[in-house]
């Protein structure tokens, strides 16, 4: 109601004189409708649209009451207050054309769901399709598309092209790799690379050698290259020895420690920042720093931040505001109570454990224990981890297909 008030225009008064209660009643016999009706002293203060507004002078004069215009609102005001300015209305139709010519081109490729193709990988593959951050949207031949990208990469299982404003979406979702093993390839079995707990085995190619539950030792043969299969007359069949592949993951403890100082070097942030910005437009970098120099900072974080402007979650533009933030910090010793040594050392031991596990390695179980000495507090973590063991005779580990883990 209020924006469709707004389209049409309303203007707000104050009536005035000895009857102006028969005014309010004469108003609705004549349909002119009114909101916002508040008594201020011997005043009336009221809204209502241009068209009745220029429908009540009969019913002044009736009543001998005066009027005040206290403001005008809506669209038609306005039209009229900017009516005479040239210059501005030239410009405001050049926006919107631009925008509307912006609109027809696609200025943002969003990857989703991906995780063995990188999203650099799929972009240059779109790119050498001819479809890019600047291409014609209508254009764009999105089914041809989704055939090429599944033809280059068959790991892809469902592709999706979704094309909305000036953004192209790609979704993706990708099937488990193919584990077919070549005729040629030699005969192997796949091993364990650590004393473990088995929790997984899925053997593709082979025969599994162990159960799930099953300690096993490093070196111990987890899936054979030989078949126990039996032919008709239930004696065993005279098969090939196959090139194993499977999956294997087992479960292991394991003890780390490392000592925290209670007198550590922290960094203090002064709130002190210096910023740089450049704007790109169509790929072409402005520096707007005409003044700023890069900081005095001695010691100092340097934070990213880029921007896309867009009219909209579909419409982003082709102009990126990117920030360039030094943060200033000073280097200061701090004496840790206990209580906070044992906190910082837990923080400091989850970064590590980030850092040197495996991408792949689950922590089943997390225990710590702090032990207080001198100028220290010893950190001692038992943890149980669960991975992939398995490791192709000849060194390389297993984890699913026939390809070394990275």
């Amino acid at each position: 109601m209020k924006l469709w008030q707004n389209v049409k225009g309303y203007v707000c008064i104050s009536v005035k004189g000895f009857s102006k209660e028969r005014f309010l009643n004469l108003l609705a016999a004549n349909d002119i409708y009114v909101w916002d009706i508040g008594y201020f002293g011997n005043t009336i203060k009221l809204s209502l649209t241009v068209s009745g507004f220029r429908r009540i002078r009969p019913l002044l004069k009736k009543t001998h009451c005066r009027i005040k215009i206290l403001s005008k609102h809506g669209f038609p005001f306005i039209i009229e207050k900017y009516k005479n300015r040239y210059l501005f209305n030239l410009g405001f139709c050049l926006f919107w054309v631009s925008v509307f010519a912006l609109s027809q081109f696609i200025w943002l490729l969003e990857i989703n769901g991906n995780s063995t193709v990188s999203d650099a990988e799929i972009l240059a593959f779109c790119k050498s399709r001819n479809v890019c951050a600047g291409t014609y949207k209508h254009a764009v031949d999105i089914e041809k598309l989704k055939t090429d990208i599944r033809k280059k990469y068959p790991q892809i299982s469902w592709i999706s092209v979704v094309q909305r404003g000036t953004k192209l979406s790609v979704n993706i979702a990708e099937n488990v790799p193919d584990v077919s093993v070549p005729s040629d390839a030699e005969p192997c079995d796949i091993i364990s690379v650590k004393d473990c707990v088995i929790t997984e085995i899925i053997a593709q190619n082979g025969t599994p050698a162990v159960n799930v539950g099953e300690a096993v030792k490093k070196g111990d043969i987890l899936i054979r290259s030989d078949f126990d299969m039996l032919d008709e007359n239930g004696t065993p069949a005279p098969l090939y020895p196959a090139h194993s592949a499977g999956k294997v993951r087992g479960k292991w403890s394991e003890e780390l420690s490392f000592d925290f100082p209670y007198l550590a070097d922290i960094k203090i942030y002064t709130g002190k920042t210096h910023v740089l910005r450049k704007i790109s437009i169509f790929g072409i970098e402005f520096d707007t720093n005409f003044l700023k120099k890069d900081t005095k900072f001695k010691k100092y974080d340097i934070i990213n931040k880029n921007t896309q402007l867009n009219l909209g979650v579909d419409y982003p533009l082709p102009v990126i505001i990117k920030k360039k933030i030094f943060k200033e910090y000073e280097m200061t010793e701090k004496l840790y109570s206990k209580e906070e040594a044992e906190k910082a050392a837990s923080l400091a031991a989850d970064r590590k454990l980030m850092s040197t596990l495996p991408q792949n390695c689950d922590i089943l179980d997390k225990q710590i224990e702090f032990i207080h000495s001198g100028d220290h507090v010893k950190v001692m973590i038992k943890l149980l981890l669960e991975d992939d063991i398995g490791v192709i005779t000849g060194g390389n580990v297993f984890n699913g297909t026939n390809e070394a883990a990275n």
